[in-house]
């Protein structure tokens, strides 16, 4: 369901398949996801998160408004979908978001690293920079 048009640089209108797809998603997330979602929901690291949120027609993870953050947690299923999640970064970096990837072993079993790494990600200021400007993805580990 990829309906983004990595030319355009402008705010897409609102899908409503997509919405419907991350609404399946938060119905059934990962062990990895629902571990990282208890850890961050309810503002516990001092923002508010969404999960499975529809974000320039990709479902993201998680995703921060105040901070224009992405949280992905990549599984084995992201092996086969390197491409697709080049893209995806490219799409949010280009609209000036900044997107953190943590594997699935990372986020089961070293969870208090994860957190540490996002509320260190949280408390430092992100250059506002122009949309195209900049490469603000970067993955923090993977299950290899």
């Amino acid at each position: 369901m990829f309906i983004h048009d990595p030319a355009s640089k402008y705010p897409l209108q609102y899908d409503r398949q997509l919405r419907q797809l991350a609404r399946g998603f938060r119905k059934n997330p990962t062990d990895a996801e629902q571990t990282l979602w208890q850890a961050i929901r309810s503002r516990k690291i001092g923002y508010e998160f969404r999960r499975q949120h529809p974000l320039h027609g990709f479902v993201v993870d998680f995703y921060c408004y105040e901070l224009m953050l992405v949280i992905e947690v990549d599984g084995s299923i992201h092996n086969t979908t390197l491409e697709r999640d080049k893209l995806k970064d490219q799409v949010l970096v280009s609209n000036s978001y900044h997107v953190m990837r943590f594997s699935n072993d990372l986020v089961l079993n070293h969870l208090p690293s994860v957190i540490e790494k996002i509320k260190l990600q949280t408390q430092t200021p992100f250059p506002r920079i122009g949309r195209g400007q900049g490469d603000g993805a970067f993955r923090i580990a993977t299950d290899k």
